[in-house]
């Protein structure tokens, strides 16, 4: 099963949808269309982590959350779910909180930090319907999260497959096994990784998949990263949407990714909407056959 689920940054700065979505009318209007369209997830961030942003700090990171995420934006995500893309436990602690007296179907924790603590237990053991989306990331502490790619490996190749497989089935061995059945896992291409090194593992996520069978939820980011664009620079006269859709088509295509998916799992697609959803309904067609 694939469940597309849209991103929607509260920030002035990310590199993909900066200042488009910072105030509550422009977040109700977004939401409201996608809704239309039957997108149910909705990925949140308040905190831009690309390499030239700064880190923001939690006042302000928390401050652009409570000036979003109103009570008419928590009415309109009735029954759906929400992801919280944050580093800062005391930022998704706060949302828990907040979305308690509101009908949402579930949130997920997306942590791009892949620090495994006491506070995603925490997290986990609040109720079954948190979710905990775990990433590759070799930062070594949550504080230096936004310096990712001070943190990249010198290797490539099955070296570098080996490396991230190795990174997820020791985590399995610890916190993640405990929940097992919350946890996401995202080889979180673009953090902490050269474009080659994020060409290779897109090449060969078949290869992470078979080796390490017990993991049933995968994310598979598709986003407007630099390195992805790079596939379709021909497509760049055609206009910017156009060639976010062609960047995702190539992705899919030119390295079938798709042609790997296992039926028993379960494939978060995490994009930009709506360039993509054409894309997704042609995605949830070559899964069901």
């Amino acid at each position: 099963m694939h469940i597309p689920f849209s991103i929607i940054n509260f920030t002035p700065d990310s590199f993909s949808d900066g200042g488009e979505f910072f105030c509550e009318s422009a977040v109700y209007d977004r939401i409201s269309f996608l809704k239309r369209l039957g997108v149910l997830y909705f990925d949140i961030g308040a905190q831009s982590t690309a390499p030239s942003n700064p880190d923001v700090g939690f006042n302000e990171e928390l401050y652009r959350i409570k000036s979003v995420l109103t009570p008419s934006i928590l009415n309109l995500l009735d029954n759906c779910y929400i992801s919280v893309d944050t580093f800062r436990p005391g930022i998704i602690f706060y949302v828990l909180d907040l979305i308690k007296n509101y009908n949402l179907k579930g949130i997920l924790w997306n942590d791009v930090s892949g620090v495994l603590c006491s506070e995603v237990e925490k997290y986990l053991s609040y109720s079954k319907n948190c979710r905990y989306i775990f990433c590759h990331n070799n930062s070594p502490s949550r504080e230096s999260t936004c310096d990712h790619m001070d943190f990249v490996e010198d290797i490539n190749g099955p070296l570098l497959v080996n490396s991230v497989v190795n990174y997820f089935k020791v985590n399995l061995d610890t916190i993640a096994s405990k929940h097992y059945s919350q946890i996401v896992f995202d080889t979180c291409f673009g953090f902490s990784k050269t474009a080659s090194q994020n060409y290779t593992l897109i090449n060969n996520h078949h290869v992470l998949e078979y080796s390490i069978p017990e993991i049933k939820n995968w994310v598979i980011g598709i986003s407007r990263k630099s390195f992805l664009r790079k596939l379709v620079l021909e497509d760049a006269l055609l206009g910017y949407d156009e060639t976010v859709f062609k960047q995702s088509m190539s992705l899919l295509e030119t390295y079938g990714v798709y042609n790997y998916f296992r039926g028993n799992c379960n494939y978060y697609i995490r994009s930009h909407m709506p360039e993509n959803f054409i894309l997704f309904n042609k995605f949830d067609m070559i899964l069901s056959t």
